[in-house]
């Protein structure tokens, strides 16, 4: 499994997302955030990448989910705070 790594937490509702193996980055092939009611409110099918920006400035603060698929289709999950 990768670690999901983000930058900054507590954030604004802008923050950027990597993952990592063994200290080095893999591929993202999928990111959804989720509220905490389970909505999808943010996703993007990645590609190769391996760093993102998101911004869910537009939503309220509080508590969501960051979800990512990396290229050995393994799934990774975070909690993320809002303020």
């Amino acid at each position: 499994m990768g670690i999901i790594n983000n930058h900054p937490n507590p954030n604004n509702g802008s923050f950027q997302i990597s993952v990592t193996r063994n200290d080095k980055p893999i591929s993202i092939k999928e990111i959804k955030v989720y509220d905490i009611m389970g909505k999808i409110i943010w996703e993007i099918d990645a590609s190769t990448n391996n760093i993102f920006t998101i911004d869910i400035t537009s939503y309220s603060s509080g508590i969501y989910y960051v979800r990512c698929i990396n290229e050995f289709d393994e799934t990774e999950m975070k909690k993320l705070i809002k303020h």
